[in-house]
């Protein structure tokens, strides 16, 4: 999945687009996507008083959201996007709570 959306980042034809909108539905934990079936990964190590949230390495079959997915349509790796509106609809569960509210 990394290098379809690396792909996806590339492609030739966002020259002539006006706007970029990317979705994914899946399962995850916090800061990361379930890329594959039996995929489980371990959430970001949380921040301290002393220390700011550290990302871990995504397991095999993660993703990391802002690595994996939304770097990868900045200005440097996406230069056909460069300027033009993206929009990102990211829907994974971010760990074992329910939602409460709509």
């Amino acid at each position: 999945m990394k290098q379809k959306i690396k792909n996806e980042a590339e492609h030739e034809e966002h020259k002539t687009s006006d706007s970029f909108i990317f979705t994914i539905l899946s399962h995850g934990n916090k800061g990361i996507i379930y890329a594959r079936d039996g995929a489980r990964g371990t959430p970001r190590v949380a921040a301290t008083a002393n220390q700011p949230e550290i990302p871990e390495k995504p397991p095999t079959g993660c993703l990391d959201i802002e690595k994996d997915i939304l770097q990868q349509f900045d200005g440097a790796k996406s230069p056909n996007l460069f300027t033009k509106p993206k929009i990102f609809f990211i829907q994974a569960c971010q760990g074992r709570k329910y939602n409460l509210y709509l």
